[in-house]
């Protein structure tokens, strides 16, 4: 049914990315927490401008289009899980916002059958419907499986708006190939106070982790189900003053990048470190302190690509009135990170993707009315080029490389009444490096 502009300000403002509507078209950013420089006993270093090089995979000219349905009706997916293969991309998220052109504007359309889209090679975008028709679901996560396939999970909640968190009722797993949905079923219940909105899914050779964190006497800590011989089982476990995490999966073991204060007599907030395990093993071993931060916070740890596993975050400094991001690289043979390197300055929202030796990142500063994008492209030489955009772009963005295309996805505002208020768009550039 159509949704009144009350209805499209109230539902917008649901949104986690921190955008409210002010009006049916005119939309504010939040800003959120991010970050900037370390402090850490390694050796760190910034690619510095003399090191700026032309793109050599990144076309800079790009399509730029509305993810659309049909002739009739475009869509918004909140950008939770960005996941591609063989050519076609999963995006998955809460909300999804269907519009219809009405030959004056858009009205807004409720679709709780509908889990997100696929974006390929064609002019159109594929709605991929609801596991659990009717029901309310948030906090999916994906990654690809061996058939073509993609496995997901998510929650059924009861909505609460922000800051509130959405209260969980039962974690689900399941495969979907973007129009179908097997092997749908409800994990088991291990605690209550979920809070699926900061989950993490990862999948290697047949064994899977799902973390889901929870409060528990006033602290923060982790549900790790797991997939092993087919069978998914439960447990907890503690990282003491847990803020965020990064879960990455090795033939050899299970790695967790984990933000969290060290609790000695000097003050400290949000440091970061490295967590492993075997895959057989229930509890992690701390490996590193990758580095300190003191009061300069770290926040989103991510790792980033198959084949070269880097792990990037957000770090603040000057009092938080500045964010940078930093990456370096784990070396999966002394199970360690190494060489620490700021990226770049006005790093509010960063999405990262991988493709051998080559990393392209999205930037933004997330400042209105005109958010700067820069795109970047770095190698293992520490070249870094660059590019800088004025935008419409808010909230999450989704980064992938495929079949010699990088796609940028992202949600875009209403510049006037003609407009849908927010849209996915889907920004096409050519990637001249290897193909996956």
């Amino acid at each position: 049914m159509p949704f009144s502009s009350c209805d499209v300000r109230a539902h917008w403002a649901s949104v986690r990315d921190g955008i409210v509507v002010l009006s049916c078209v005119t939309l504010i950013a939040l800003i959120a927490p991010a970050l900037a420089r370390p402090l850490s006993a390694q050796s760190a270093r910034s690619l510095a401008p003399s090191r700026t090089v032309p793109f050599r995979c990144l076309d800079t000219a790009a399509t730029v289009a509305p993810a659309r349905l049909d002739a009739k009706h475009l869509i918004y997916t909140e950008q939770e899980t960005v996941v591609t293969q063989r050519g076609r991309t999963l995006v998955a998220g809460n909300p999804v916002w269907v519009w219809r052109d009405n030959g004056q504007g858009y009205d807004m359309l409720a679709k709780d059958s509908l889990f997100g889209m696929v974006v390929d090679t064609t002019a159109l975008v594929h709605a991929i419907p609801s596991p659990l028709p009717g029901r309310i679901l948030d906090g999916m996560r994906a990654v690809a499986l061996p058939d073509g396939w993609w496995m997901v999970s998510f929650a059924e909640v009861i909505p609460a708006d922000p800051p509130k968190r959405p209260t969980v009722l039962a974690m689900w797993i399941g495969e979907t190939d973007g129009n179908r949905w097997r092997s749908v079923h409800a994990l088991p219940h291990v605690v209550d106070s979920l809070d699926v909105t900061m989950s993490a899914l990862g999948r290697h050779d047949g064994r899977a982790r799902l973390l889901v964190p929870f409060k528990s006497d006033h602290r923060k800590k982790l549900v790790v189900y797991s997939l092993d011989h087919g069978r998914w089982t439960a447990s907890t476990t503690d990282f003491e003053s847990l803020a965020m995490f990064a879960l990455r999966l090795t033939p050899d073991r299970d790695v967790l990048a984990v933000v969290r204060a060290v609790l000695d007599t000097i003050p400290d907030v949000n440091s970061l470190f490295l967590y492993s395990k075997r895959p057989a093993d229930s509890l992690w071993t701390k490996r590193q302190l990758i580095l300190r931060a003191g009061r300069e916070p770290v926040f989103d740890p991510l790792f980033i690509g198959a084949d070269r596993h880097l792990l990037s975050w957000r770090q603040s400094r000057n009092a938080k009135r500045e964010w940078d991001a930093w990456f370096a690289r784990y070396d999966e043979s002394t199970d360690s990170v190494v060489a620490p390197t700021r990226l770049t300055s006005d790093a509010i929202e960063v999405a990262a993707v991988a493709d051998e030796g080559h990393v392209a990142w999205a930037v933004s500063n997330r400042e209105w009315p005109n958010p700067v994008v820069q795109l970047l492209e770095t190698d293992a030489a520490g070249n870094v080029a660059r590019l800088n955009r004025d935008t419409r772009y808010r909230g999450l963005f989704g980064l992938i490389i495929t079949r010699h295309r990088l796609l940028l996805i992202a949600a875009q505002s209403a510049a006037s009444s003609r407009e849908p208020a927010v849209v996915s768009m889907i920004e096409t550039h050519t990637w001249r490096c290897r193909q996956r």
